[in-house]
């Protein structure tokens, strides 16, 4: 008896039907807010307001603005306010991006101020004395210094990791074993941050799947092209990370788990200028990299672009499938081992920019980008398939196997900064983008050539994005922030599913071969940060989203989401004293399903084990509250989130049929109890250590999506530590590595193996740099094992994966031309916030 068929089955595609229970389960979803939370949580936010607008008595603010000689202003520089009796520092801050520093929270008395940039002369001015509420200084311009850089020691270090009131950041360049790595590795190797290549997902550990920011912006791509994206970005490019885990009311509500923002680096000199990196590597086959980014500014006009080009092959991934279920009396076993042979990547991308400067406090600036990327993951890869029944195997059966995916994206954006005055400003941003994502790939029996099965997937991608921000600071204790969005997308899908028996060819017209999307979300938001007294502050919004989806398939019923919801923020930050703070917070947010999970994609791995989309996914929505208590750069934390429609793979067997599928589907309740503690080390004057411990306690159930109820609980912990070794004369050496025992993802219990990486780095008085590195020393960081299992189901599915791959890899970092030039403009587009959903 054969248990496998190579004909692709009605069972199969019956799951592509549409319930009107699930459609009506959208529209009116169960996490609608009672009237009396919704009342709740506005009264709250309205108590906040009025609070905000109590000003703290007897404090002064100072204001000012800091340029070089020919008038232009200077940003990043730092300005300090000293005591004029003994010249301590009292407070300080740092210049914006029109040269205007402000310094609140001011005793009357008599101050210096001291302003310094690297390339100018140090600045001190004459005694100044403060006695009413807003002071503006006299305008200070800075000299060029006529010293050398050589002659300059700079002996300050950032710390590999610094927590904020509502962030953890990763310095990725005092991270010295991350040179040569891709932005993908970088986030692997962030805390509390698990990528699984497989799938195509970013999760926060058991918080679950998280959106994607890159300089401001929040990335809405399929997700395919994210990761390749990702994959493409130089580790040099990137200043630094940060873990958000409960976003401002300003970001899209989009976001259970919380935002990781990836920080490019900027550059900040005077003419032209720019730096070039070059990566070379080997592990299973070889690696390189280049990037180059440049910037030009003179006069009224600054000019800048950037260039990235990567590379990656391997030859030796794993994907390896089990089920195992009792059916009519009988227990079936089947295995199928895919091993992904020539795994091929390689991506171009490069971004040009132009920012024009009226000096009246309007600033125009328009930015286009581009890619195209090449994947391969597997070129004649192999799949091997066993069946077994009480046992006794009854069938092997041998494939060949290949898959890869075409990407390219264009983006333009239009942006206006408009100052009003020293304290508000208005930014007006339109943004297009367009992306095309083609999927193709095919399985071939060995035993017999003429039983084959072609696929072809062609997404093309539309977006149209308009956004208006209003900045204010009403006081000198209380900020406003509001602003309104939309972002439109239209999405084509056309799927092609051709099988080959008996000699002859037949196109399946069970499977939509044409799906069209149409998806609109329409935002406004309003946020208050307010210092209620010296030692209490607290950020009060709201966002509120209306979101329409329209899904149009030939030859079945179209499907239509309208909803609205409000989504908001309280977070209050208390200083007991100059070491300790205290932190709380709360937050509502939505995830909507990833356009890849949406569209028809298609994977074949035997003619039994198919994966494919979901349409008829619902958002997720989270209610996330979470506690912190700060002591120095130590923070120790607790977090609860309560969620609701998690977005999760369930991998289950069509037992009549034989038949495993897998496929994005909804869990009903999520809980998750979380604590974490993140503590720097110092051994030693030349040793620093970051230390991250974490626990969780995770709950789920579901029985919607089942006919048996499904439970499951489990305990994680995990623990990651970096080290930074300084060797002398610019030498320093890296390690870093982390554990994480089993957690659950939707409802599988997964368990990912633990890493170590180690780096050597030297930096030269120029700048530049030398970097080696030795990844996944151990050769076990792509090592995933997954289980799902429901015995009242008389159900189980399990595999292991290993995208695991040991390589050195050699940077070089070359700085060139005029070191002084001022900082290009870090502004946002929103072009580049549709690169996170699909």
């Amino acid at each position: 008896m054969r248990v496998n068929t190579f004909k692709l089955n009605e069972a199969f595609f019956g799951y592509f039907s549409y319930p009107q229970k699930s459609i009506d389960a959208f529209i009116t979803p169960k996490t609608s807010w009672p009237d009396k939370t919704k009342i709740l949580s506005l009264f709250f936010c309205a108590l906040a307001m009025f609070a905000c607008n109590s000003q703290v008595q007897g404090q002064n603010t100072l204001k000012g603005i800091v340029t070089d000689t020919n008038h232009s202003p200077l940003p990043s520089a730092t300005v300090l306010l000293l005591n004029s009796s003994d010249s301590t520092l009292v407070k300080g801050g740092i210049t914006d991006d029109a040269g205007v520093y402000q310094i609140d929270g001011i005793s009357p008395g008599t101050y210096l101020l001291s302003v310094t940039m690297l390339g100018f002369q140090k600045y001190d001015t004459e005694p100044l004395k403060i006695t009413q509420a807003d002071i503006e200084a006299p305008p200070i311009r800075l000299q060029e210094s006529i010293d050398q850089l050589d002659e300059i020691s700079v002996t300050a270090r950032r710390p590999m990791f610094e927590q904020e009131t509502d962030r953890l950041v990763f310095n990725v360049q005092q991270h010295i074993s991350s040179s040569g790595n891709s932005a993908l590795e970088l986030l692997q190797k962030t805390p509390g941050v698990i990528v699984n290549r497989q799938n195509n997902s970013i999760s926060m550990s058991a918080r679950g799947e998280v959106l994607l920011m890159i300089n401001n912006k929040i990335q809405r791509i399929p997700a395919a092209v994210l990761m390749a994206r990702l994959q493409g970005m130089q580790a040099e490019n990137v200043e630094r990370i940060e873990v958000i885990h409960q976003p401002s009311a300003k970001y899209d509500a989009s976001g259970s788990a919380g935002i990781i923002h990836i920080v490019l680096k900027q550059n900040n000199q005077q003419g032209t200028n720019g730096n070039l990196s070059l990566t070379g590597g080997y592990g299973q086959k070889e690696k390189a990299g280049a990037s180059l980014n440049l910037n030009s500014r003179k006069g009224s006009l600054n000019w800048y672009g950037d260039y990235t080009y990567n590379r990656n092959r391997s030859d030796d991934y794993e994907i390896n499938h089990y089920r195992e279920y009792d059916y009519l009396g009988d227990f079936y076993n089947h295995q199928n081992f895919l091993t992904l042979q020539d795994f091929h990547t390689e991506q171009h991308t490069g971004n040009l920019g132009l920012d024009i400067n009226f000096n009246n406090g309007t600033i125009l600036g328009f930015l286009f980008g581009g890619s195209i990327s090449d994947q391969i993951l597997g070129s004649g890869a192999e799949s091997e398939s066993m069946s077994f029944v009480n046992n006794e195997r009854t069938s092997i059966s041998e494939y060949i196997f290949g898959t890869a995916t075409d990407m390219s994206s264009l983006t333009g954006n239009a942006n206006l900064f408009q100052k009003l005055s020293d304290d508000s400003h208005i930014n007006l941003d339109f943004d297009y983008a367009a992306i095309r994502y083609d999927n193709f790939g095919d399985l071939q029996s060995n035993q017999n050539l003429n039983e084959m099965i072609e696929y072809d997937r062609t997404t093309p991608m539309k977006f149209w994005i308009t956004s208006l921000d209003y900045v204010n600071r009403l006081s000198s204790s209380l900020s406003l922030e509001t602003g309104v969005k939309g972002t439109f997308n239209r999405t084509d899908n056309a799927t092609d599913i051709h099988s080959l028996s008996g000699g002859y060819w037949s196109e399946s017209d069970l499977f939509a071969s044409e799906e069209k999307i149409n998806e609109q979300i329409l935002a406004g938001y309003l946020s208050l940060d307010a210092e209620l007294s010296d030692k209490l502050s607290a950020e009060a919004g709201v966002r509120y989203e209306h979101y329409t989806y329209l899904l149009n398939s030939e030859g079945r019923e179209d499907i239509e989401h309208n909803f609205s919801n409000p989504f908001p923020i309280l977070r209050f930050n208390y200083e007991v004293n100059s070491e300790n703070s205290i932190h709380l917070g709360y937050n509502r947010s939505i995830t909507r399903p990833a356009f890849f999970s949406l569209t028809s994609f298609f994977l074949i791995a035997d003619p039994s084990l198919i994966g494919f989309a979901n349409p008829q996914l619902r958002p997720t929505f989270t209610n996330n509250f979470r506690v912190s208590w700060q002591r120095k750069s130590a923070i120790f934390s607790l977090a609860y989130l309560d969620r609701t429609n998690q977005i999760y793979f369930y991998n289950t067997v069509d037992k009549e049929n034989h038949l495993q599928t897998s496929s994005p589907t909804n869990l009903d309740l999520e809980n998750i109890y979380e604590a974490n503690l993140s503590v720097p080390l110092f051994p030693a004057d030349w040793w620093e250590m970051s230390l991250n411990l974490s626990g969780f306690y995770h709950q789920v159930k579901d029985e919607s999506s089942r006919i048996v109820e499904f439970k499951d609980k489990i305990f994680t912990y995990s623990a990651q530590i970096s080290n930074t070794i300084l060797l002398g004369n610019d030498w320093s050496v890296g390690m870093d590595g982390m554990y994480r025992s089993h957690f659950l993802q939707g409802d599988q219990v997964q368990y990912v193996a633990p890493y170590l990486n180690i780096g050597l780095n030297k930096k030269f008085q120029s700048g530049s740099s030398l970097s080696i590195s030795l990844q996944d020393v151990a050769n076990s960081m792509g090592v995933v094992d997954w289980e799902y299992h429901q015995p009242s189901l008389g159900i189980k599915t399990f595999g292991d994966n290993n995208f695991s791959e040991r390589q050195v890899r050699i940077t070089f970092t070359l700085l060139f031309g005029n070191q002084k030039l001022t900082e290009r403009r870090k502004r946002e587009t929103g072009a580049s916030e549709v690169k996170e959903r699909i």
